[in-house]
């Protein structure tokens, strides 16, 4: 995949319309959604749908990624995993400071969708993001979510699309503020703006005058064109009719996400594109200076810098039956470098530490299968299989993610199981055991809160009763393991929080799961 980001002299003539063609700011074979800068416009925030490193892979609705931008150009983008859940996730607005990252949707506690709707804020610590606090909007209603939303810079007027008992079509634009008192009930913004079709990813002007929306009614050159309407008092019902943009940015392709930046319009497009949609950028004023065109990281395999060999090892290639495993440890929040812990474990276990660039190389036999626990102070402990005999190359590329340690953080320990309807372990257990109690001794001052759940099925008081073993068989390995029993409480709550839809097995099977929280 290669990524561009390109700046440009642009200019508008007399007439209002664009002097030059637009230029790609950011290009995959995925569909790139909702882009939003940060007020200095050093981050670019937008959500990706379909990659397969979202954290629901290929099917998951939409993650947000995140892209800075250095004196040396644009990072690598990546997936800002503290803000991503199951549902559609996009950033809608920061603050003036930038320490505010406002979002779409509901969150519960854990970090997974909420069963309320609405908008979310989360606040840099100078660490990472907080966990995304819900703001509450009444009567707010989208039966489309994904359809687009953005906040003011002040945080106070909410200009977003949905599909409502009060919409004309399948979506119409709506406006909600913020006063002492809270959100304001929604305003439907009337048939100038809205009509029988889609009217998505509306954008409100810095002086809260001009509307930006794409459309998809008749008149249109593609199959969704940018289309803007002027406000005409302080009602918010009364607006100018809609008007296609004027100029060459439609196309006959699909154009939506527009919104302003200072002297710069971003928004997405199919044009020229390979039929998902890219971001694009361009400028509104002839004395805006960018520098010459600058790439961002191309997606390459990882970008692990090349480490020296020992004696033992060619240079080129590992020696014959062997297979390298090259690995990088990062951030999930920023993704930056960590100089972890990696325990190698095969029929034996070692150590060894990732360089300051968060690289680390390890050569093991083509018929083992090799466990990977990453390991740091500060961060929760990750591990990874890799199974060395399937390997088709000599040479593997592993990305190991850690999550900061923040109190309210949710882990869920997906390869903890038990003897069905027993709260006895199975020995797959013990490596993710393991894993947790090395966590808990690297860092001492943290309290946990375990927590046992069942699916739906059978009696309520034998699930309850059930959990309730489970959790205590947990804590009591953990106990064993040097762990002192007053870092950790613990409680089963059966079937009474699903994650996951009873209905099928596979719901089912997710439901059915132990957990632990950080408390302190």
């Amino acid at each position: 995949m290669r990524v561009i980001i390109t700046f440009l002299v642009l200019s508008l003539g007399a007439s209002g319309l664009w002097a030059q063609e637009n230029q790609l700011i950011y290009n995959s074979p995925f569909d790139e959604q909702a882009p939003v800068f940060s007020p200095d416009g050093t981050l670019l925030f937008f959500t990706v749908s379909g990659h397969p490193n979202n954290g629901g892979g290929k099917k998951d609705l939409g993650d947000i990624w995140m892209t800075v931008r250095t004196a040396g150009g644009w990072s690598r983008p990546e997936p800002l995993i503290v803000l991503n859940n199951s549902a559609y996730n996009a950033v809608i607005g920061l603050s003036t400071n930038g320490k505010e990252l406002y979002l779409y949707g509901h969150y519960k506690a854990d970090g997974s969708p909420a069963d309320t709707q609405g908008i979310s804020v989360s606040r840099w610590s100078g660490v990472g993001w907080s966990r995304p606090e819900n703001s509450y909007i009444p009567y707010f209603i989208n039966r489309s979510p994904g359809t687009g939303a953005r906040l003011s810079a002040d945080g106070k007027i909410l200009v977003y699309s949905a599909s409502a008992p009060t919409s004309y079509g399948a979506e119409d634009i709506y406006i909600a503020t913020l006063s002492t008192e809270g959100w304001s009930e929604p305003v439907h913004l009337g048939r100038e703006v809205n009509g029988p079709y889609q009217e998505v990813s509306p954008f409100l002007s810095e002086d809260g005058k001009t509307l930006y929306f794409s459309t998809n009614r008749p008149g249109t050159k593609g199959s969704y064109d940018i289309y803007l309407s002027e406000r005409l008092d302080d009602s918010w019902r009364n607006w100018s009719a809609a008007k296609a943009l004027p100029g060459s940015l439609n196309t006959e392709s699909r154009e939506l996400y527009y919104a302003t930046n200072g002297n710069w319009v971003v928004y997405t497009t199919t044009r020229d594109s390979d039929g998902y949609g890219d971001i694009r950028i361009m400028g509104v004023e002839d004395s805006v200076k960018f520098n010459p065109p600058v790439v961002i990281a191309e997606e390459k395999p990882l970008p692990i810098p090349e480490k020296k060999p020992t004696p033992d090892m060619e240079e080129a290639r590992p020696g014959k039956g062997l297979v390298r495993i090259q690995g990088l440890v990062v951030s999930a929040d920023t993704g930056s470098p960590i100089p972890a812990t990696i325990l190698v474990k095969t029929l034996g276990t070692k150590t060894i530490t990732a360089d300051a660039n968060g690289a680390f190389i390890v050569e093991v036999t083509k018929e083992e299968m090799v466990t990977l626990e990453a390991d740091y102070k500060g961060f929760i402990s990750r591990s990874e299989k890799v199974d060395a005999a399937q390997a088709k190359r000599q040479i593997l590329e592993v990305r190991l993610v850690l999550q900061p340690a923040l109190i309210g953080t949710v882990v869920t320990l997906s390869s903890v199981l038990f003897h069905q309807s027993s709260a006895s372990l199975l020995s797959e257990s013990y490596d993710e055991l393991d894993m947790v109690a090395n966590f808990l001794k690297l860092n001492p001052e943290i309290r946990i809160e375990l927590s046992g759940h069942t699916d739906n099925r059978g009696d309520r008081t034998l699930n309850l009763r059930l959990s309730n073993e489970r959790v205590k068989k947990v804590k009591g390995y953990l106990v064993g393991k040097g762990i002192e029993s007053s870092r950790i409480q613990g409680k089963g709550y059966g079937g009474t929080k699903p994650v996951a839809d009873n209905r099928t097995e596979e719901g089912r099977r997710l439901n059915r799961r132990v957990e632990f929280k950080i408390i302190k």
